[in-house]
């Protein structure tokens, strides 16, 4: 867990404060054109705390209006998904005519992938407070279709799961922004904390699927193992020997109860093995950093040890090859 970035813009002038604000965000987060009502006032804070899995923005901000255009997506996309947490004040979001609100207290979760504007709202206050988790898509076990159609949604933090996942960003809030010592046991807290959060986006995301059936166990009990389960699943994905029944054994669980638990994921343990080892393909190939890496070496550690199969599965997944992939992350396409 380390403290990534902070900044505010009280230290400059207020004519040159939106526009290094606007350009750490981008940075960070997601491009978006912003529109300020009074330039000349603005103050605004960001704190943003890497917490491995996701990252945690401690965001304070006057009323502004946020556009994220088609434009934009092509120019730059981190396939990340957003949950905003309401402090103070409010936030509408609006895409494809569709407009979600969520009060103090609520939750908002939107997709950087897809086309949005949102206003912050300050009311009688100020400013906006603002608790948002970005969770990269590759680690939310669910299928692109699913993310697509929840994107945006509006959780009430007043009860059910949206309660509990509230209650864990508070407190994630509160492990990581300690001023004490970074010791084991506050990085092991705020490790469990983010496994935790994104098992509970899960279960909020796939809400409309209903709960499990058929010997799977009531609801939350349901929802704990599925997380173990995929947790086990992300550490485990470079080895090749990674299969349904090595997951289940390690489970202390039947086939037939591990295959169970998928049934409201819409895919089955085997798909999500190999959709996730291509996520993390596509993503390694579009690092900078692993540019001179060979394919053959980088589906090999995510457990693909056929470069031949690796290839045709990803073509089949992705509809370019590996190749060509690569190529256009580096250059990237064409913005009209």
């Amino acid at each position: 867990m380390t403290l990534t970035a902070e900044f505010p813009t009280d230290h400059l002038a207020a004519p040159r404060r939106p526009a290094p604000w606007e350009a750490a965000l981008a940075r960070h987060a997601m491009a978006c054109t912003l529109t300020i009502e009074r330039r000349e006032e603005f103050s605004a804070s960001c704190r943003v705390l890497d917490l491995g899995r996701l990252q945690l923005f401690a965001l304070r901000c006057p009323p502004l209006t946020a556009h994220r255009s088609a434009r934009l997506i092509r120019r730059a996309d981190p396939e990340v998904l957003h949950v905003w947490l309401t402090v103070r004040g409010a936030i509408t979001l609006t895409r494809d005519r569709r407009a979600v609100t969520a009060t103090e207290g609520d939750l908002l979760v939107y997709d950087s992938s897809r086309p949005f504007t949102a206003r912050c709202l300050s009311g009688a206050r100020p400013d906006t407070a603002s608790l948002v988790v970005q969770v990269p898509r590759v680690h939310l076990p669910l299928r692109s279709d699913l993310l697509d159609a929840a994107s945006p949604a509006h959780v009430p933090g007043g009860t059910g799961t949206g309660a509990l996942l509230r209650r864990h960003l508070e407190e994630m809030s509160r492990v990581a922004t300690d001023h004490g010592a970074a010791d084991a046991s506050r990085l092991a807290d705020a490790s469990r904390l983010a496994d935790a959060a994104v098992g509970l986006l899960v279960e909020v995301l796939s809400a409309p699927a209903g709960p499990a059936a058929g010997g799977c166990g009531d609801p939350p009990r349901h929802a704990l193992l599925l997380t173990q389960v995929h947790r086990f699943i992300r550490d485990q994905l470079g080895d090749p020997g990674l299969t349904p029944g090595t997951i289940a054994a390690a489970h202390h669980i039947s086939l037939r109860h591990l295959h169970k638990l998928f049934e409201p994921e819409h895919t089955t343990v085997a798909e999500h093995i190999r959709t996730s080892r291509l996520q993390r393909l596509r993503h390694d190939l579009a690092d900078p950093a692993l540019a001179e890496r060979p394919f053959r070496q980088l589906a090999a550690h995510w457990g693909l040890t056929d470069p031949a199969h690796a290839g045709r599965i990803f073509r089949t997944a992705f509809g370019v090859t590996p190749g060509h992939h690569r190529r256009l992350s580096r250059t990237g396409p064409p913005v009209d």
